[in-house]
């Protein structure tokens, strides 16, 4: 996939978008993690959120997972961490 709005690809910049823009991160995740590990906490966190929305093992599960599996989850949270410091 090829970079969209200085986001490394479409999805990252879209989960971001939609799932976290106008939230209060540090409300919820750990700011002092190190990226990685904030990637997967966000990682694990809209899995379970789409799994409890998609409940079924069908195709649309399927491809919502396929989608998130593009997005670069270090990214988001890089992004958060340096907004977070900037506060």
């Amino acid at each position: 996939m090829s970079a969209y709005k200085g986001w490394k690809n479409y999805a990252t910049w879209s989960v971001n978008f939609e799932l976290f823009d106008g939230v209060n991160v540090p409300e919820f995740f750990d700011m002092t993690q190190n990226a990685n590990d904030l990637g997967l906490q966000l990682k694990l966190h809209v899995i379970k959120t789409m799994k409890g929305i998609h409940d079924d093992e069908g195709l649309k599960s399927d491809c919502t997972m396929a989608y998130l599996d593009t997005v670069d989850w270090q990214e988001i949270a890089q992004h958060m961490i340096d907004e977070w410091v900037k506060a």
